[in-house]
């Protein structure tokens, strides 16, 4: 994990207000016991020591346990810890138990500086939009509004002045492009005049992803292909906004390798929403999607004599956020609240 120093900045900024200090990297320091130890990271001020773990280890429990003695021994008593990835309930559970702060290295935007969806209602749930420079997760059954939502999102960046960019994956541009020009969001107005970007994956990705299948490829080079191409086209075009509908095709069910994906299509003053229909968990199709992202918005479709839908945030890092269902229809002019209906819930 790459750890730049503003992340240890805006960390020591929880501790307290202090202006005066050090980053030392990879420092010992001598305990009572006459142990000398070493840490990750050291903040040395006039009024402040700060212990800093990096956790790199799929499973960290004897690491903290260890950072966790290291600090008694050498008196220290302001503690946090480095995650690139959620932690285990019994980690959660131990660095609450120990008072250790934990600081999210997938996080890098602030409150000021958020993108909103365009959808008011969201927005407001959201605290003003998504935050910038993350990965979010929209997800649901086919039919529930992944792909309207996304496009809303991207038009509402494009009126904004921010460039926007979905590739899609299971259809053809053409296809995708007549869906969009259908409603009264503006579509074709962005997209004619390249405020919006669409693109379909390579024949070479799909080369690519054929030979590891087949077991002859490489996935970090695939990662980097994929990566890659997207980032040429942010930097070149200045694009703010991505979208990847849905993002499955290129997936492996394997951890280690959503987690670099996910890493890999997190640039800086961004925000990528990814798509994802439902099959192995209840947000995703292999079920890991979900923990190697920074929120997740999820559309549901249900019946109690009619067609009514729902969207949900459940999962939102960083900021404040409000988790309860709300109902909206889809019209000609996007994505709006429903109103004048009472409904029940179907247990």
């Amino acid at each position: 994990m790459i750890i730049k120093e503003d992340l240890i900045k805006k960390a020591v900024s929880e501790f307290g207000n202090y202006n005066s200090y050090d980053i030392n990297e990879n420092y010992n320091i001598t305990g009572k016991s006459g142990v000398i130890y070493e840490f990750d990271y050291i903040v040395k001020g006039p009024d402040i020591l700060i212990a800093f773990l990096v956790i790199n280890d799929v499973n960290a429990l004897s690491d903290i346990l260890l950072f966790n003695a290291k600090c008694m021994d050498c008196d220290i008593k302001n503690r946090a810890i480095i995650i690139d990835r959620d932690l285990s309930s019994d980690e959660s559970n131990l660095v609450k138990t120990y008072n250790i702060k934990v600081v999210d290295a997938r996080l890098k935007g602030s409150s000021s500086e958020r993108a909103e969806t365009g959808i008011d209602l969201l927005d407001e749930r959201l605290g003003g939009g998504f935050l910038k420079n993350n990965v979010y997760l929209i997800s649901g059954k086919a039919g529930t509004g992944k792909t309207i939502l996304s496009t809303i999102f991207l038009c509402h960046g494009a009126s904004l002045g921010e460039k926007g960019l979905i590739i899609v994956t299971d259809t053809y541009p053409e296809q995708y492009i007549s869906n969009m020009n259908t409603m009264n969001i503006d579509f074709n107005k962005f997209y004619a005049s390249g405020m919006i970007k669409v693109l379909e994956i390579s024949d070479q990705i799909r080369l690519m992803k054929g030979e590891i299948i087949d077991g002859k490829g490489n996935t970090r080079k695939y990662i980097t292909r994929i990566a890659g191409d997207i980032r040429s086209m942010i930097e070149n075009e200045k694009i703010r906004r991505i979208v990847i509908d849905p993002v499955n095709p290129l997936l492996f069910p394997d951890d280690d390798f959503i987690n670099m994906f996910m890493k890999a299509i997190t640039f800086d003053g961004s925000v990528t929403l990814i798509t994802s229909g439902i099959r192995a968990s209840d947000l995703s199709i292999y079920g890991m999607e979900e923990y190697y992202v920074s929120g997740i918005i999820k559309l549901d479709l249900n019946y109690n004599g009619d067609l009514r839908r729902r969207m949900v945030i459940a999962k939102m890092r960083g900021t404040d956020f409000d988790g309860s269902p709300f109902y909206f229809v889809i019209t000609k002019n996007g994505i709006e609240q429903e109103h004048e209906k009472t409904f029940r819930e179907v247990e």
